[in-house]
Formats: structure tokens, C-alpha cells, sequence
């Protein structure tokens, strides 16, 4: 990867290489922190290599954040991460800062939430109870499916990264990319309802 940075020369490095599911990241915490943080610290020493780039976006989460202390959390909300993932996204902050201070590069962090859309595979909710309309089968929600997300569209997400880009006043900055509006996974079942009118809504336990 070194080697790769030293030759292209790049002047930005958009950063979005992950294990993106915290419920992965809890069942395969050391893979986690391979490609997490392992896989920053990689990319970073690239950057250092390179010595070409001007700024580095890292794609952190908002899983950074942990249990909300307050209905809406901004960027000076407390990271007090609750699980693995969330750990290894603020450690992979803490890096990015780290580095960008020692070797003279602009950073900034940007936090998405519940990414979905088109080309998504890492088996998130959305995927699951759409599929499962797809398939015949119910649709679960876990808790009544009340818990509020801030669902993002792909699209969206790749908008806010690409403004952090190319934004001067974004330099060394912090951004929660989201659509800003939480939803609860009951409303997302009932539009999927609306396109797979036999999908049966099935209510478990909240999961861990």
C-alpha cells in the first residue's frame, strides 16, 4: 500500500475500507480490529509514505457516539462507544488525527448513520427486511421495531463525503453525515409493506 501511494502520488485519500456491521464486529471482534484499525494505521502510514496528499477523509460512524444522552446528537456529542465497532471507528479517528498532526496533512472525520441503498450487502436491517418481503417471509422487529435510526441514502452519504472534500473551511473538521431525521424500524417496514402488500409484520425481544 506504500508502495501504491508512493507511485499514484495522490493529493486526497478518501478512507471508507471497513468491516461495516457492528453485529459482525461483536461476533468477529480480532477481524474488526484487523481491518479497522490495523487497516487505517495502513492506510495512514501510506499517506505519510506518499508525503503528496493535502487531505484525508476518514468514514468513522456514528456508533462512535454510543447510547445518545440527548434526542439529537450533534458533533460535540460524547464518543463513548458500547461496542466494538464503535470502538475501532473512534480509535480509527484518534489515528487519523494523530497523523495528520505529526505529518502536516489536512483531516476530516465524517460520522454516517444507517447508510442504505442500492449495492448494499453487509446484511443491515434494511437489506434484511426487504428480503425477507422478497422471500415470503416476515418481516421481525425486534423491541416493536421502535428504535429511531437516521436512515441515510447511499447517495446522500456520498454527497456529504465529497463535500468534505472538496470544502476548505471542512479542513480538520468533524461532520455527522445523515439525513438528520430519525425513523423508527417500524416505519421502515410499513413503506416495505406498502411494495410487498403480504409481508407479515412479527414482533421478538430486543436483541442484544
Amino acid at each position: 500500500l506504500q508502495q501504491l501511494m508512493t507511485e499514484c502520488e495522490p493529493d486526497a485519500v478518501i478512507h471508507l475500507a471497513a468491516l461495516p456491521n457492528a453485529k459482525e464486529a461483536t461476533l468477529y471482534p480480532t477481524e474488526a480490529l484487523q481491518i479497522n484499525v490495523d487497516g487505517t494505521l495502513s492506510v495512514l502510514e501510506g499517506v505519510k509514505a506518499a508525503g503528496t496528499v493535502k487531505r484525508f477523509i476518514f468514514a468513522s460512524s456514528s456508533f462512535v457516539y454510543g447510547n445518545f444522552k440527548k434526542p439529537v446528537a450533534d458533533e460535540e456529542h460524547p464518543t463513548e462507544p458500547i461496542d466494538v465497532y464503535g470502538g475501532t471507528k473512534l480509535t480509527g479517528e484518534i489515528l487519523t488525527k494523530s497523523y495528520a498532526k505529526a505529518h502536516g496533512f489536512e483531516y476530516v472525520i465524517a460520522r454516517p448513520s444507517a447508510v442504505y441503498g442500492f449495492g448494499d450487502a453487509n446484511r443491515r436491517v434494511t437489506q434484511i427486511l426487504i428480503e425477507n418481503a422478497m422471500r415470503g417471509k416476515p418481516l421481525v422487529l425486534h423491541g416493536g421495531g421502535l428504535s429511531k435510526i437516521d436512515f441515510t441514502y447511499v447517495t446522500d452519504a456520498a454527497e456529504g463525503l465529497l463535500r468534505c472534500l472538496e470544502t476548505p473551511a471542512a479542513a480538520n473538521e468533524i461532520f455527522n453525515v445523515t439525513r438528520g431525521n430519525a425513523r423508527s424500524v417500524l416505519e421502515f417496514a410499513l413503506e416495505v409493506k406498502k411494495l410487498f402488500p403480504n409481508a407479515k409484520l412479527e414482533e421478538r425481544p430486543s436483541d442484544a
